[in-house]
């Protein structure tokens, strides 16, 4: 069950957001609910199913085994929540994989490295 209140703020007003990662629906119910970008496993978002509908929504791919492509993410996020051009949000998922939701693990390293 999902509950909407309120409405997105800008992406000007909050040019990061940060969730907490449940299921597979949060990604689709926020690419359906509002325009959204991701920070992205780079071997999902590059998979031969994925790749179309990351590059529609200017997913940013991270390799968290690689400290280059974590630095380039952390650079691209950056970038983009300074940026005048008409970036949607980057959404992050920093445990980097599904939960049952009743605790946090530990965040992967992906943008937080």
């Amino acid at each position: 069950h999902i509950t909407v209140r309120g409405r997105p703020a800008s992406s000007r007003r909050a040019p990061i957001m940060v969730c907490n990662h449940v299921s597979f629906v949060e990604p689709l119910f926020l690419a359906a609910w509002m325009e959204v970008s991701f920070v992205a496993a780079a071997e999902n978002a590059n998979s031969l199913l994925l790749r179309s509908i990351a590059k529609a929504h200017h997913v940013i791919p991270v390799n968290r085994r690689s400290s280059s492509s974590r630095s380039d993410v952390a650079e691209a996020i950056r970038s983009r929540a300074k940026s005048n051009a008409p970036w949607p949000p980057v959404c992050i998922f920093p445990e980097g994989t599904t939960t049952n939701g009743q605790a946090l693990i530990q965040f992967k390293l992906g943008a937080f490295a």
